[in-house]
């Protein structure tokens, strides 16, 4: 499945509104939106609706290529515990429940929400929420945020018409040059056209779909004249197999699709600030290839990743992975505790609701020293969208080590990770010993 962002350029860059909730219904119609689709696309889009001098009315869709839903149930879908029928129920789990918390939601934040579907056709979830314009950072703030941008010719190979659009309005907003090719043939034609004429391409953001690749125009990089001024940087889905070798194949970095836009701001910065020569290409692949090495001889901890999401799943997992660590997953808290009682982990990362038993029963069973969980006192850290000081208490309270809000920073929860994991058993005694020392207290 790709997953599409379509942002019209017309939204204002800075606005004032409520971000948590915000998330979590994108987060819920997107769940359902991947639940329900085999194959094809999520397009998760925004627009503006209605706007004036202090606010304006942003409408967010989510729509999919699966399995569709019959317009005489639409009306119903926003009730709790509610799915089209039982054997929806059973082929693709859930509660039941996301749709009817994205319309409290919605409502809590003045906006409203609706669907549009056929049987066999795709769905469309939609909701509408004001937020306030922060008039004095607007777009001639990014462009003068943005100077090194300005006339750096630019060749986008993006075949995808929602994704080529969306780079090419950012970037023009930059004041970069863009020209664009649909094929990585396209693309090659263009790029020695571009050396021929005097011009070449400075950065070149090609995407790189599963049954293609980027051979042809990396060793054109390598070989061309222009090859020491061209930074290529390959477009990914998550999915897709991100080892490759960077720079020795021509390919200076990986941006994850779909493209936040902050992400490709600072991969350009980083590309444009250094003068690669092909001398040090070749030392930088060789110190890569010392220290993918030395990741490899190093044995990964192992995390339990406790969610009944299949998204917020998806998101750990792959955080992780790239992280380096060895990812399981379990979608509520029994099948939590059977995984636990046969294999040994390092950490556990924990949702608080979810289905047959909650993220605080699960801890509470994982601490009970009577239970067959092989490991007692791992830690245990909270991912959840509950953020308040009372839920932080509450998760510390039932024993568990720390508290993440969703949706989680990269950075954040690898420095949770580096700091629980580098001496787990040290910080656990403590505890344990502190626990003792309230016993015999009391």
């Amino acid at each position: 499945i790709e997953l599409i962002h379509d942002i019209d350029r017309h939204v204002p860059p800075y606005l004032s509104g409520d971000l948590e909730r915000l998330g979590q219904i994108l987060t819920n119609l997107t769940d359902n939106a991947i639940k329900f689709t085999e194959k094809g696309t999520v397009t998760i889009g925004v627009k503006p609706e209605t706007e004036d001098k202090e606010f304006v009315t942003l409408r967010f869709t989510v729509r999919d290529t699966g399995i569709g839903i019959a317009e005489d149930f639409l009306d119903q879908l926003f009730e709790r515990f509610t799915q089209e029928d039982e054997s929806s129920s059973r082929k693709y789990g859930g509660t039941g429940l996301g749709l009817a918390i994205a319309k409290q939601l919605t409502k809590m934040m003045g906006g409203h929400i609706g669907a549009r579907s056929k049987k066999g056709a795709g769905s469309e979830f939609w909701i509408t929420a004001p937020f306030r314009k922060q008039g004095a950072r607007s777009i001639k703030q990014q462009k003068k945020n943005a100077p090194q941008f300005a006339r750096v010719n630019t060749l986008l190979v993006v075949n995808d018409e929602i994704t080529a659009n969306n780079l090419c309005s950012v970037m023009q907003l930059w004041d970069m040059h863009i020209s664009l090719a649909k094929t990585v043939s396209e693309g090659l034609t263009m790029l020695r056209k571009a050396v021929g004429e005097g011009h070449p391409f400075q950065i070149i953001l090609a995407d790189d779909p599963q049954k293609g690749n980027l051979t042809d125009l990396a060793a054109a990089i390598n070989t061309d004249n222009s090859g020491e001024q061209v930074r290529l940087i390959r477009l990914v889905s998550p999915v897709q197999d991100k080892k490759a070798p960077l720079l020795s194949s021509g390919l200076e970095a990986h941006l994850n699709k779909p493209i936040r836009m902050e992400h490709l701001r600072k991969t350009l910065e980083r590309i444009l600030a250094q003068k690669v020569t092909q001398k040090k290409k070749t030392h930088l692949a060789r110190e890569l290839k010392t220290k993918r090495n030395a990741a490899q001889a190093i044995e990964k901890a192992r995390v339990l990743v406790v969610d009944d999401s299949e998204t917020n799943l998806m998101v750990a997992v792959h955080m992780l992975s790239k992280m380096g660590y060895q990812v399981d997953t379990a979608k509520d808290g029994r099948k939590a505790i059977r995984a636990l009682e046969s294999k040994h982990y390092n950490l556990v990362l924990m949702d608080l609701q979810m289905p047959n038993m909650d993220g605080y029963e699960c801890t509470r069973e994982i601490r009970n020293p009577d239970s067959k969980v092989l490991d007692h006192n791992l830690p245990i850290v909270a991912l959840t969208a509950h953020t308040r000081e009372e839920d932080r208490r509450q998760c510390l309270e039932s024993g568990m080590n720390d508290h993440l809000s969703k949706p989680v920073n990269f950075d954040i929860l690898e420095k949770a990770l580096k700091k629980h994991l580098s001496s787990p058993q040290q910080s656990l005694q403590g505890k344990t010993k502190a626990r003792n020392r309230s016993s015999l207290k009391a």
